[in-house]
């Protein structure tokens, strides 16, 4: 009973953020509320902007504006 109670919390947690990102004004917060609809599972490693930035599918029509890490790869 305790995980589905988890699992519900983690949902309801990623469409509060979903829904966080939408409401923000301005395209980026659009950007950010689809990548993180597609992509972001509570489930796994890391926040929604980490797993985004990690995204690799670049057939995607956001590829290139999704939110991306701003260290400098070596």
């Amino acid at each position: 009973m305790e995980t589905v109670a988890r699992t519900t919390e983690e949902l309801d947690h990623r469409e509060r953020t979903i829904n966080r990102l939408r409401e923000t004004t301005g395209l980026r917060g659009k950007i950010d509320a689809m990548c993180c609809y597609c992509i972001y599972d509570p489930h796994q490693k890391g926040a929604w902007r980490e797993q985004v930035a990690n995204c690799t599918d670049k057939v995607c029509p956001l590829f290139e504006v999704r939110t991306k890490s701003m260290r400098r790869e070596p």
